[in-house]
């Protein structure tokens, strides 16, 4: 994949006056907005001011999002909001996951360069995760939140609009992306402040699923739900990206099964099924669908079919730790464009595993919450469908990311947002309305079982009357 990006201006300082005072602004913003408004400032840095933007200090890297985290952390440890998160095995999964990855990283490359880098690394994944943990403690916090992210992607979607239209790219001012819109077989490819076309396609197609469970979920927000519906759909358009195009449709296929959604385990079962029972029968492995979709939709799947058989045949390479080239695999192998593999290649099994274990524990939370909505007497019914459907755009979310996983790994600003819609799952998989019912239902069970076990009152003895016996003290 190639990257318009301009790397030759990593490792330097390259600020411009403007995105610094943005930045500062927002960094205020920050300090003092409301808990679920704080995702806002983050999102309008990390997708309308290229991430080439960065201060250089003593060799550490400070690119714009960076230095917003730190003012979070700040509000954070101000206002002690740290103490909010209550721990579950999504967050233990994500420690293992990134913690995993980065040593795996350090001792392959063995330099104390290595060492700041995946520190780095690890301050991003960590600092927006946990972040959006301590600030988002509800369902009606995640709603306003991406209400918010509804508002952030009508902006990227028309600034991307008015690039497809005058062939130029107006955050090319910043430094960091190409002036000129690159084209490819006769479309433009447009990327607004992102690294690249199919990173902005990414962040539109996963925000698409979220925005239309919420238009059918929210009466009240439904102008606004719909507009960034159309903003995200306008994100894809104009992107000129198969990946982000599959991954779309992958989105809207997962909307409709919304209506199966008390069937999904046997659903899943069957579709494993038929995925073993084609790579059993036929003579290419599953995989090689990829790029018979490729012949529809048009792209390059039959690089990323190459890459995981490569990927395959090559496990002794990655395996425990990872590698540091991948040029024996073949020609054009080097860009890893598809994330499973990028993992294993980082990081070796471990590091792969790690994010499997929290993608499963991700999706089990989305199950957990529609099944507590369901069983949510004491909310209206209106209200546990409401719940429902934010659950459900949520994990779809989820889905499309992995889709677009296929062609492409993540790098710059998705980074951020992936994580942060995992911070998401989670504060609307603990929301207290949910947590007080099933509470209230299981103390409701414990009465009623010692009450069952409880010995029935001793009948009176024949001759006596029934009530307490009086005793002559004379």
């Amino acid at each position: 994949m190639e990257r318009e990006i301009q790397w030759e201006q990593y490792g330097q300082t390259v600020i411009h006056p403007v995105a610094l005072v943005a930045t500062l602004a927002m960094g205020v913003w920050l300090l003092w907005t409301r808990r679920d408004l704080a995702i806002l400032p983050i999102m309008l840095v990390a997708s309308l001011i290229p991430v080439a933007q960065r201060i250089i200090v003593a060799g550490l890297d400070f690119d714009m999002s960076r230095i917003l985290l730190l003012f979070g952390w700040a509000r954070l440890l101000f206002r002690r909001e740290v103490r909010h998160i209550r721990w579950c095995e999504v967050d233990t999964a994500f420690v293992v996951y990134i913690t995993c990855g980065s040593l795996a990283y350090v001792i392959r490359e063995g330099t104390f360069g290595a060492a700041i880098y995946r520190l780095g690394v690890t301050f991003d994944a960590f600092g927006i995760y946990f972040l959006l943990r301590a600030l988002l403690h509800s369902s009606a916090d995640v709603l306003r939140a991406s209400l918010s992210m509804a508002a952030i992607a009508c902006l990227v979607g028309a600034s991307m609009l008015l690039e497809n239209v005058t062939g130029r790219n107006f955050f090319s001012v910043f430094g960091g992306v190409a002036e000129y819109t690159a084209v490819r077989d006769g479309r433009l490819r447009c990327m607004g402040a992102f690294s690249h076309p199919i990173m902005a396609g990414s962040f539109g197609a996963g925000l698409a699923p979220i925005f239309g469970m919420l238009a059918m979920a929210q009466p009240r927000y439904r102008v606004l739900a719909a507009a960034g519906l159309a903003g995200s759909i306008l994100i894809v358009i104009t992107s000129a990206s198969s990946g982000p195009a599959l991954a779309l449709l992958a989105a809207i296929a997962g909307c409709a099964l919304f209506v199966v959604r008390n069937q999904m385990r046997p659903l899943r079962y069957a579709v494993t099924a038929v995925l073993i029972f084609l790579h059993v029968v036929r003579e290419a492995p599953v995989w090689h669908l990829i790029g018979r979709a490729s012949d529809l939709i048009g792209g390059t799947g039959y690089h990323r079919v190459r890459l995981i058989s490569a990927f395959v045949d090559n496990w002794q390479d990655w395996f425990w730790i990872g590698t540091n080239s991948v040029a024996q695999w073949g020609w054009g192998l080097q860009d890893l464009t598809n994330q499973f593999v990028f993992e294993g290649v980082q990081g070796g099994i471990f590091n792969l595993l790690g994010l499997i274990a929290v993608l499963t524990l991700a999706f089990r939370c989305i199950g957990i919450t529609i099944r507590r909505a369901q069983r949510a007497g004491h909310l209206s019914p209106g209200r546990r469908l409401r719940l429902e459907l934010l659950a459900w755009g949520l994990g779809v979310s989820l889905a499309t990311h992995c889709v677009s996983w296929i062609s492409v790994s993540y790098f710059g600003q998705m980074t951020l947002i992936f994580n942060a819609l995992l911070a998401f799952i989670v504060a609307v998989y603990q929301t207290p309305e949910l947590a007080a019912g099933a509470g209230r239902k299981a103390e409701k069970q414990r009465a009623v079982k010692a009450a069952a076990t409880q010995p029935p009152p001793e009948a009176p003895r024949a001759g006596h009357a029934a009530g307490p016996r009086l005793v002559d003290v004379r």
